[in-house]
């Protein structure tokens, strides 16, 4: 049985990725930004749960001995609110802010802008609609985002209708390093068909797209 306490994802799990694409750039080219447009999908036709989605691009300090952290702008279902809301992440080291201040006000069909740039020793996490933006600066702290994706991340799923309906398109996505020169991400399928014949369509180096039956 579902509770009546909306469910708020603080400490999130890698294992809770459950379709996505990978792209590791060349290791002698360092990323220094990320961005793309989401394609708002339609609401989950089950409302009545806790279930969460979290839909975005990302990159992460794979081989970071320590610590690993993800930066992402995400689309989020659920997770404390009600209806779709963007929010930009960092997750989640110590000593870091981990979230931005979430928005709201858009729904489907709705293209929204992420981004993820460096600058100097800083990296900034970007979540655009329109003309409101939410972001997260947070220090470098010497470590090196080599390992990219593009994700649906979930909590709570127990039945198809709690999925979003029709497809999650990211497009338009654009990846450099340091020097400005542009990767052609060459995505690589992590996950084959999920729950609900989930599935992760690369459509090109600059387009996915993610679908689950309801």
């Amino acid at each position: 049985m579902f509770g009546t306490t909306p469910c708020v994802v603080s400490c999130r799990l890698l294992s809770n990725r459950l379709d996505y694409v990978t792209y590791v750039p060349p290791s002698d080219e360092h990323l220094a930004g990320f961005t793309g447009y989401y394609t708002v999908p339609g609401s989950p036709e089950d409302t009545s749960g806790d279930e969460v989605l979290f839909y975005f691009i990302g990159t992460e300090d794979i081989n970071q001995p320590s610590e690993i952290a993800i930066l992402q702008p995400v689309l989020t279902w659920g997770n404390g609110l009600t209806g779709w809301s963007y929010a930009s992440w960092n997750c989640c080291p110590s000593g870091q802010h981990h979230e931005s201040t979430p928005f709201q006000g858009f729904g489907p069909g709705d293209e929204l802008f992420g981004a993820i740039t460096k600058s100097g020793n800083d990296w900034t996490v970007s979540s655009v609609y329109g003309a409101k933006n939410t972001s997260l600066t947070i220090m470098d702290s010497s470590r090196n985002f080599d390992w990219m994706d593009v994700t649906l991340e979930t909590y709570n799923i127990e039945q198809c209708s709690q999925f979003a309906q029709g497809p999650m398109t990211f497009s338009n996505m654009k990846a450099w390093d340091t020097t400005g020169n542009a990767f052609d991400m060459q995505w690589a399928a992590a996950t084959g068909t999920t729950m609900c014949q989930g599935t992760i369509s690369v459509e090109s180096s600059s387009e996915v797209t993610i679908t689950h039956q309801q």
